[in-house]
């Protein structure tokens, strides 16, 4: 195939696996809920429509996990998954901690940092050594 100087092929696209399939589906699970809990959405592009399948299997998997009815809504380019009518009516009031295989996550709380100072002065206490009672019980006297 001839192309224009200066051009590059579009890059093909390989099929996922169904192993593939089936990591992706149990990875983004978690992640999907936690961001739904905290946003009340989660919208994604799936612009094929293996990736569309894809998430609409996450967003059941979701459902189940949170025991709420959860919908998916794609459009070609981007797929959008939420609660479904009756429970987005609710959710301003309600806990928003979610448990997902054993874990326990939330809403809030500590995030990542975001290249800001630490907190309480902390630039001067670190020029202090170490309290001797930290050490002495690690040190061996030679």
């Amino acid at each position: 195939m001839n192309q224009p100087p200066g051009t590059r092929p579009a890059p093909q696209r390989i099929p996922l696996s169904v192993e593939e399939k089936n990591r992706a589906e149990v990875n983004f699970a978690p992640y999907v809920a936690r961001t739904l809990v905290c946003e009340g959405r989660f919208r994604v592009s799936a612009d094929t429509p293996e990736m569309v399948e894809l998430f609409q299997k996450v967003a059941r998997r979701v459902g189940d996990a949170l025991r709420r009815p959860v919908v998916s809504y794609a459009n070609g380019r981007e797929i959008v998954i939420t609660f479904g009518q009756d429970e987005a009516h609710g959710l301003t009031g309600q806990d928003r901690s979610i448990r997902l295989d054993g874990v326990l996550g939330g809403c809030g709380g500590v995030g990542a940092s975001g290249g800001s100072v630490p907190d309480q002065d902390a630039w001067f206490g670190l020029l202090q050594p170490p309290s001797f009672g930290l050490l002495a019980p690690v040190v061996v006297p030679t």
